[in-house]
């Protein structure tokens, strides 16, 4: 049976969401039957010098604004969630692939976090962006912002590959696009590449 690795922090905390009403978001299923399977993720696990499990430790970039609607309880009342449940996959030898989950620590702070731990260059960075679209009573990143963060990326890792889904809203994505060209895509169900 293949293990689970996971964070350490990730089934002791319920998690809320209060877009759309205040509601649980958390699972609602009983794991127990497959601890035996689950490996715990702290601070940072190297398996080999080519793959490694980590959370985003840096804090030098705001953390999207989206978070604000999102909160967790570890038993101790319902508070901001901190997504110290969040890890990031990274791979590779040369230049590295890296799975960034939503990126709700923010992608420019797991880059950052990325190259501090490793000292690798990012070949490709996929998942979500945790950056949506503002709607009505939620104001999130402003155009401004948005252009601050590709501007960022385009400065700070010009040969990355960014390959985004979910949770970057369309507005977000297409003023993202403008900015970085061909080194921004989205993936959706069936979507193939060929990483190098």
């Amino acid at each position: 049976t293949a293990p689970v690795y996971l964070s350490e922090n990730l089934l002791s905390q319920i998690y809320y969401s209060e877009r759309n009403g205040f509601h649980r978001i958390s699972l609602d299923v009983d794991l127990t039957p497959y601890e035996d399977r689950f490996v715990n993720v702290g601070p940072g696990i190297v398996f080999s010098h080519e793959l490694t499990l980590s959370m985003a430790s840096s804090r030098q970039y705001p953390r999207p604004k989206a978070n604000q609607a999102l909160y967790k309880d570890a038993g101790e009342g319902i508070v901001p969630d901190d997504f110290n449940h969040e890890i990031i996959f990274a791979f590779g030898s040369e230049q590295l692939f890296v799975y960034s989950g939503c990126a709700h620590r923010g992608l420019l702070n797991i880059l950052d976090s990325v190259r501090l731990s490793t000292g690798k260059k990012v070949g490709t960075l996929m998942g979500g962006f945790h950056l949506l679209d503002s709607e009505k009573g939620r104001l999130y990143e402003s155009p401004d912002e948005i252009d601050s963060i590709a501007s960022a990326l385009k400065t700070n890792y010009p040969e990355t590959n960014f390959i985004t889904g979910h949770c970057t809203g369309e507005k977000v994505y297409e003023r993202l696009r403008n900015k970085l060209g061909n080194q921004l895509n989205r993936f959706y169900t069936g979507y193939t590449t060929i990483i190098e």
